[in-house]
């Protein structure tokens, strides 16, 4: 987990010509979701090599593909031990000597740490500087609802790797009118933490024990019911999420009734698919349902790879019937 702290820059970039996805999701099968609501816990550590030096052995010419935000150049090159780089855009400035010639053999290069992945991340020092695109915020707030404990971050970068960011209150008055969902910045200087408890999520490879993305059409949504508790009266909506072979139930509570209303009162052909993100398995009286943490969010019909393969397929085994003024 990366922690923002008061030596923290952050530029926000416009216009950023790499691509990076809007969302990344790590959709688990709704057939495991009784496993995940049982799993212990597990690590997951990792070292990465930062800084390289080599001979370069072979040079490609310059390439170009077209991205959603335009086109990019590269350009591939194995050094003298096997390792093979690409170097993308501006840094192909850097290897304008080699590529002109005008420099001697044999060409020696260093790959210096001046962006870095986000997989590359340790607690070996701070000195980091990442360049991302931050696809979720959200505030952690006590138990009791009374007090606000910092803002939380989800950042993707270009790699397709993501993890979380945690800031305190007070770097957060600093940033908070700089980061916005969908933007890409650069963020320089910051610390990392290996994250704790049962809020690991985030970490690919590893097993999705708490906070979980799922991914399936919406089906079944009972009225909202009102039950009584001991800090006043409480809203719940029932509803079923299901893939076309398995299902699993589903509660939202209060102000999380929100996130379904463009189902509720919208008119859909088709039930719509939702992925789930960042929900918690819970089992309730024997059964595991689906609850919100305070990180969930519900996206509906997103343009996502997951949730379009999960409509074709259910389309082509023709479970995917047309019902009119959904639900």
């Amino acid at each position: 987990m990366i922690r923002l702290n008061q030596l923290t820059t952050v530029n926000h970039l416009f216009g950023y010509p790499v691509f990076i996805p809007r969302n990344k999701f790590e959709l688990s099968d709704i057939a495991q979701i009784n496993d995940f609501a049982t799993l212990s816990d597990t690590n997951c550590n990792a070292t990465y090599a930062i800084d390289v030096v080599g001979v370069v052995e072979t040079i490609e010419p310059v390439n170009v593909i077209q991205t959603h935000y335009g086109p990019r150049q590269f350009i591939r090159f194995t050094l003298y031990d096997g390792r093979k780089v690409t170097v993308w855009n501006q840094l192909l400035e850097d290897l304008d000597p080699i590529l002109e010639d005008n420099v001697e053999h044999p060409h020696i290069v260093i790959l210096a740490d001046i962006i870095h992945s986000l997989e590359a991340l340790d607690s070996s020092k701070s000195s980091w500087r990442i360049r991302v695109r931050v696809t979720r915020i959200w505030a952690s707030i006590s138990n009791d609802g009374n007090t606000f404990l910092g803002m939380n971050l989800i950042l993707l970068d270009a790699q397709n790797y993501h993890v979380r960011a945690f800031v305190v209150p007070y770097v957060w008055e600093v940033l908070q009118n700089i980061f916005n969902e969908g933007n890409f910045y650069d963020i320089n200087s910051f610390t990392t933490t290996q994250a704790t408890g049962k809020l690991r999520s985030y970490v690919p490879d590893e097993i999705p024990t708490y906070a979980i993305d799922v991914a399936g059409v919406v089906k079944d949504i009972e009225p909202v019911s009102v039950i009584q508790t001991i800090i006043g009266d409480r809203y719940l909506l029932r509803f079923s999420l299901s893939d076309g072979r398995h299902s699993i139930k589903v509660v939202l509570s209060d102000d999380e009734i929100l996130m379904l209303d463009p189902i509720r009162n919208g008119n859909f052909d088709n039930p719509p698919i939702i992925i789930f993100a960042s929900c918690r398995a819970h089992i309730f009286e024997g059964n595991v349902i689906l609850k919100c943490i305070q990180s969930s969010r519900i996206y509906i019909d997103p343009p996502y790879q997951g949730a379009i393969i999960m409509k074709q397929r259910l389309i082509d085994e023709g479970l995917y019937e047309e019902q009119k003024d959904y639900p």
